[in-house]
């Protein structure tokens, strides 16, 4: 009788597990206080602490070639929680993606190594941080491009790189619940008609393959 049953239990854990919501990326314990007065240390510990999906259709990577003839290599994986974060917890503060890159590469503010992606704030004063787990190199900090895409809980991270007016524009987005979240490189105001067109096909895309 135990033998008949046990698969049944068995099976139905397994689909429980499959179905489970993602739980929203977990608050640091500085969470309201400004990035900038939080040390790179308490920041990394509080990295340790999370997920990150650095498998596909989460993940995402990138090579660049530089105008030097050097060939860098990035790879983004989001925080699992990251799409099913509230406006509020946003507006507090998360880390939601980790970026490994085998070189610095400023215009992403990605550090040798790996590096932290923070936001935090809401409408014109969010602002996204790139934060290095190397305490000696430079942490970036910008305005945070927010667009509304639609609720999804699937945790991305994408890469973007195109021309716009003469410039080359490079773009990291990771989803934040019915916002996607971008750290932009040398952005203008300009751009923005292209920068939204390219996000919306890109959600579209990764909406599609759902």
């Amino acid at each position: 009788m135990f033998r008949r049953v046990l698969p049944l239990v068995v099976s139905c854990l397994v689909v429980v597990a499959c179905t489970k919501e993602p739980r929203p990326t977990p608050a640091p314990p500085f969470a309201g206080k400004p990035i900038a007065s939080v040390s790179n240390s308490d920041v990394i510990a509080y990295a340790k602490t999370l997920q990150f999906d650095s498998t596909g259709p989460g993940a995402d990577t990138i090579t660049i070639n530089t105008p030097t003839g050097d060939t860098i290599r990035l790879s983004a994986a989001p925080e699992v929680g990251a799409a099913a974060l509230s406006d509020s917890a946003v507006a507090a503060g998360r880390i939601i993606a980790r970026v490994h890159s085998s070189a610095p590469f400023s215009p992403l503010g990605a550090s040798a190594g790996t590096t932290y992606f923070w936001v935090q704030g809401a409408g014109e004063n969010a602002r996204g941080a790139m934060i290095p787990e190397d305490s000696l190199s430079r942490r970036y900090d910008r305005p945070l491009l927010l667009r509304k895409h639609g609720e999804s809980h699937i945790a991305t991270s994408r890469f973007l790189s195109f021309d716009v007016e003469g410039m080359h524009i490079f773009l990291i987005n990771t989803r934040c619940d019915s916002w996607c979240c971008s750290f932009t490189s040398d952005f203008v105001s300009g751009s923005l008609p292209q920068v939204d067109s390219a996000l919306s096909a890109m959600h579209s895309k990764l909406d599609a393959a759902k």
